[in-house]
């Protein structure tokens, strides 16, 4: 997203708008837009852009990174586009040469070159790369053109795709669609409805062999089984999937579902804002003890930063755990100077409580009197 989210009455995500769930009108929007599955360009000189884009491709499982220079977005896309970007042996992981290339080359990017990238990726396999890579490409693309311009890109080579490559399950392909449904969030809503209808079509084909019964799970996804959960929502995530939570993200109807299936799982999942929207803040009494065993700064602060917007106690006690304990306690108790006098009724009544958290709010109400709160 390259500028402000659409008008209200534009984007087909504001179906799902929530007042007074976040601390700002702005907030609120960015939630129903699919908040953290979008990119923001922004138009500022970056000499360095080409080192965020190698720092990014060469981490096997990057952390998201929300905000990028219009160079940087540009270099990754056309990294990422490429049929292969990693050399990757038993001792050593490094970029081919023409990733190396691509990632100094911030020239704009034509519509005839997307459409060969993301054609590409829907339809080859990327050695090295993970889930978030896709999503990243997918998302960075869409900031630099548009979101309708995009899901019509990608809308349009799955029409182009044969039977067999819509079937054929493989890991990371399908990712480019499944990551369609964020957004389609996006998309002005006559033209949202429009590409939706044109998916259906695709769809209705292979809806008796998807939904006839609960096909295995062979651990991986579909370009049919992403475009089952695209469609479909809740009735695709129960018989298309595993079950894990990852595949709810776009149920957008049934919160009661998601909060069942976040208090049965048992295999630990990343914490998602999105997850949150759609469920209520109950989803978050999973997330503390998934915060403790996050270690790398670069995870603690994307946790903070998805987490931020979210209007609830709930979210203050994370971001509690997150001021007085690991590795990036300043941005945790700047988002408490934030809205300290919101904030500052709960820190009381935790203190009251005793425990551990009481002990947490009154170090962080020390440190916050010593910092002029």
């Amino acid at each position: 997203m390259s500028q402000r989210p659409p008008s209200q009455s534009a984007a087909a995500g504001f179906a799902s708008l929530r007042p007074g769930f976040c601390f700002s009108p702005e907030q609120d929007r960015l939630l129903a837009l699919g908040w953290p599955h979008l990119r923001f360009v922004e138009d500022r000189d970056d000499a360095n852009f080409a080192r965020p884009v190698i720092a990014a491709v060469t981490d096997p499982d990057p952390s998201p990174d929300l905000r990028w220079s219009r160079s940087g977005a540009i270099a990754m896309v056309r990294t990422l586009g490429l049929p292969e970007v990693m050399e990757i042996s038993l001792s050593s992981r490094s970029l081919r040469p023409e990733a190396v290339r691509e990632s100094l080359n911030d020239d704009p990017i034509t519509l005839p070159e997307l459409r060969q990238f993301i054609q590409r990726r829907m339809m080859l396999p990327l050695t090295g790369a993970s889930e978030r890579h896709i999503e990243n490409f997918v998302l960075l693309a869409e900031a630099l053109v548009g979101s309708e311009t995009l899901a019509t890109l990608v809308v349009e080579a799955l029409e182009g795709l044969d039977e067999g490559v819509l079937e054929a399950t493989w890991a990371l392909p399908p990712v480019v669609t499944y990551t369609l449904g964020f957004v389609l969030l996006r998309v002005p809503v006559v033209a949202e409805r429009a590409l939706r209808e044109r998916l259906q079509l695709l769809f209705a084909p292979y809806q008796n062999m998807i939904s006839g019964r609960r096909a295995a799970w062979a651990g991986a996804l579909s370009h049919l089984r992403a475009l089952d959960l695209v469609l479909n929502g809740a009735a695709a995530a129960e018989r298309s999937t595993d079950r894990t939570l990852r595949w709810y993200l776009h149920v957008s109807d049934q919160p009661e579902l998601i909060r069942s299936r976040v208090a049965s799982d048992l295999l630990g999942f990343w914490p998602d804002a999105r997850l949150v929207f759609l469920g209520g803040d109950e989803v978050m009494c999973r997330f503390g003890a998934q915060l403790k065993r996050m270690h790398h700064p670069r995870d603690v602060g994307f946790f903070i930063e998805q987490l931020a917007p979210i209007r609830s106690e709930r979210s203050l006690r994370l971001m509690l755990i997150a001021a007085t304990e690991g590795p990036r306690q300043p941005e945790g108790e700047a988002w408490f100077r934030l809205h300290y006098m919101w904030a500052a009724p709960f820190l009381d009544l935790i203190e009251a409580g005793g425990g551990i958290p009481a002990t947490r709010a009154t170090t962080l109400k020390a440190r916050l009197q010593r910092g002029g709160a």
